[in-house]
């Protein structure tokens, strides 16, 4: 059933904000209503959250009480907040996102982490790719860290590629270099770190109505009846790209850790370690090239 909104003459901040926060409530689409109906509402109104709360006596503008229930109708029907707000906080910044690529997920900070450590422990060289780019979030994160890394993006996606662009020139100041690529098939030369967050739900994942229904892109997402298919390819690929003492981190499913581990050492990889999230879940594996 279509939510019903009520008329948008004259209605205060915090009407808006009441409102909204039940429909989406009602939805069951978010477990954060009322934060979902603040940011979109301080979106609507080119406002910040703190302007907004300082501001809920106050009358809104017809226009933006209209497109606040505009934004809430498409929350309401699963829409990420992420993509109706075109940002995502990552590893302390702002990425823009849109349906184009996948909204960076908290989980994926681990593989920025593990990625900086590594590095910072010691490598043959400086030159590290991140793999399955998509908006950039951990390559770029990894370069804001380390910045005498030379850090480069591949993605199977020009569009995706496009977004990276965007995010390297407001985090960064600059652009990277980049390869529209199918994993490393067209990227040239060898890199002493690789990272990659690839596809790694099973084809019968990507069929959940919940996961479809947030318009993420499933090319970005399926690997397979096994959700394994990419990583055995990227490890094969990875090995042969990676200079000696080089390493390949990668990101895949809290159940997914110990097979991705086995395939590693099928490729020639050493020393593969497990790492968890802050949930206790293995989610980022690595493998050394001796």
């Amino acid at each position: 059933m279509e939510p019903s909104y009520p008329p948008a003459e004259k209605e205060q901040f915090s009407i808006l904000l009441h409102k909204a926060r039940l429909i989406l409530s009602e939805s069951g689409i978010t477990g954060t209503p009322y934060l979902d109906s603040l940011l979109l509402l301080a979106h609507a109104a080119g406002m910040t959250r703190e302007k907004i709360l300082a501001s809920l006596p106050e009358t809104a503008p017809a226009d933006t009480a209209e497109s606040f229930y505009n934004l809430i109708s498409l929350r309401a029907e699963g829409r990420p907040a992420a993509y109706l707000l075109k940002q995502k906080e990552f590893y302390g910044h702002n990425f823009y996102v849109d349906e184009r690529v996948l909204i960076p997920r908290p989980d994926t900070e681990l593989l920025v982490e593990t990625a900086v450590n590594i590095y910072r422990s010691g490598l043959p060289g400086r030159s590290v790719l991140d793999l399955c780019s998509g908006s950039g979030c951990v390559g770029i994160s990894v370069q804001a860290e380390l910045p005498d890394a030379d850090v480069s993006l591949g993605d199977i996606s020009k569009e995706a590629l496009a977004v990276s662009t965007i995010n390297a020139q407001k985090i960064l100041g600059k652009t990277l270099p980049s390869y529209n690529s199918d994993l490393l098939e067209a990227v040239p030369g060898t890199f002493s770190l690789i990272t990659a967050n690839p596809p790694y739900l099973t084809d019968k994942d990507c069929t959940d109505p919940l996961l479809v229904g947030r318009n993420e892109p499933l090319g970005a997402l399926k690997a397979g009846p096994d959700g394994l298919m990419v990583i055995r390819r990227l490890a094969q690929q990875g090995f042969a790209k990676l200079e000696k003492k080089g390493y390949l981190i990668l990101e895949c499913g809290s159940t997914q850790a110990g097979t991705a581990a086995e395939i590693l050492m099928n490729a020639g990889f050493s020393e593969t370690r497990i790492f968890r999230d802050l949930a206790g879940r293995e989610r980022v594996v690595s493998g050394k090239k001796n």
